[in-house]
């Protein structure tokens, strides 16, 4: 799959679990994906030079993880459920996205 079909995955997908997902420039390799105080999101991109030579493209591989921040405090029952729907969706985008965008070849100009 090429960089900027992912990048559009991505984008969506974020959307559709009502998050929001950045790209420097438009670069798969410097995406993150915002949320709010509960979740933050880890976004990984592993690729390999050896391929870049002349055609001047890498084939990477991304992984896509979540991680709960503790709450503190004394949370009520109606801030438990808006942090329990955080998480049940990071876990949803996490999941799709794991399924949706594996592969990923970076064409450099």
């Amino acid at each position: 799959m090429k960089e900027t079909k992912a990048m559009a995955i991505i984008e969506e997908t974020a959307r559709k679990y009502g998050f929001k997902a950045d790209g420097t420039d438009a670069t798969i390799s410097d995406v993150t994906i915002r949320s709010g105080k509960v979740v933050s999101f880890d976004v990984w991109f592993k690729y390999d030079l050896a391929e870049y030579g002349e055609k001047k493209r890498a084939h990477g591989t991304m992984t896509f993880g979540a991680c709960i921040a503790s709450m503190g405090g004394s949370p009520t029952p109606d801030e438990l459920d808006a942090k329990a729907d955080e998480i049940h969706r990071a876990a949803g985008l996490v999941r799709e996205l794991s399924e949706k965008v594996k592969d990923v070849t970076i064409e450099f100009f």
